[in-house]
């Protein structure tokens, strides 16, 4: 009687893994297009406001959606305070729940809620203005100032005074140190903030106000997959993951040394592609964007979800 109700139990568990499993892997997506009013079917950037509005920076437009309708927003030449320019690279909501953007070709540009229009912010490579005017990331700091990525490398700008410096200099340093095309930003729980390039990727610390560089190296298998960084990002247990053109690297508190996932020939539990595009955490998941599809990587099994679009299913990307 204690086996049967061993291998039943067994048989039980193994069916309501098998359940999950097939849950997760039968994720139902709506698409929402031009002809649902989406301004442009190239979104470059996807935020989710204090407010629960969905903003999509696209090739053509600021798009708000508040789930029924969309509100879109371009550029006016003859309405400074519009945005500079359509295309829209990068949004971030700072702690207070301002909503920034960065174009390509424009600015620096900051939603003014209460009178539905942009303060924008000159790109002249002048002082006290942004350096370029291609913005790839944007993200505040724990003391309320906003990192802006872009082609020429990173700008600081200190809302409270309007002040817009470079990156700081510390002795020794090559005054050609961040000439580099700068991609996205991100600041970890222990207050470090994480530059990523397409010379790999940077880590500053406010504290003794120094940089660390991490770069891939073809003799080392736990440097970075890759030196062109595209999205980072750090789980519930302090992990930092990040998203480059050759895999996907994690590093740990307190380590140097990646663990890296990378695409294998002929073996499903690996990522679609090693071109990845975005990186998002989810619990114990992590949303990957690949140039093959969205994967959903369970950290702690190991398991991979692919999904890509399948003409025949509605339902699918």
């Amino acid at each position: 009687m204690n086996n049967l109700k061993t291998i039943l139990l067994t048989l039980y568990a193994s069916l309501l893994t098998l359940c999950l499993q097939a849950q997760q892997k039968d994720i139902k997506f709506t698409s929402l297009t031009t002809e649902d009013g989406l301004s442009s079917n190239t979104v470059n950037a996807i935020l989710k406001d204090k407010y629960g509005m969905i903003w999509f920076g696209t090739e053509d437009g600021l798009d708000r959606f508040d789930g029924t309708r969309f509100t879109v927003y371009r550029h006016r030449p003859d309405d400074s305070s519009s945005l500079k320019a359509n295309e829209i690279l990068s949004l971030h909501e700072d702690k207070d729940g301002n909503l920034w953007i960065g174009t390509s070709g424009g600015s620096l540009s900051l939603y003014d809620r209460k009178s539905d229009a942009f303060i924008n912010f000159p790109s002249t490579g002048k002082a006290n203005t942004i350096h370029n005017n291609v913005i790839r990331s944007i993200c505040s700091d724990h003391t309320g100032k906003i990192w802006v990525a872009h082609f020429d490398g990173v700008n600081i700008l200190d809302p409270k005074i309007g002040q817009i410096t470079g990156l700081p200099r510390m002795k020794g340093q090559p005054a050609n140190f961040f000439d580099q095309i700068s991609i996205c930003l991100f600041e970890d729980s222990f207050q470090n903030m994480w530059i990523g390039t397409n010379k790999g990727l940077f880590r500053y610390n406010f504290e003794i106000n120094s940089f660390v560089q991490f770069a891939h190296a073809d003799a080392d298998s736990a440097s970075l997959c890759g030196d062109v960084i595209t999205s980072i990002t750090q789980d519930k247990t302090g992990n930092l993951w990040v998203g480059t053109d050759k895999g996907l690297s994690m590093l740990r508190p307190g380590s140097t040394r990646f663990t890296n996932f990378r695409h294998k020939e002929n073996n499903a539990q690996t990522l679609s592609s090693n071109a990845i595009n975005s990186v998002a955490t989810d619990g114990d998941k992590l949303w990957i964007g690949t140039s093959e599809g969205l994967n959903i990587f369970d950290t702690h099994t190991g398991e991979i979800a692919k999904f890509i679009p399948d003409p025949r299913n509605i339902h699918s990307l």
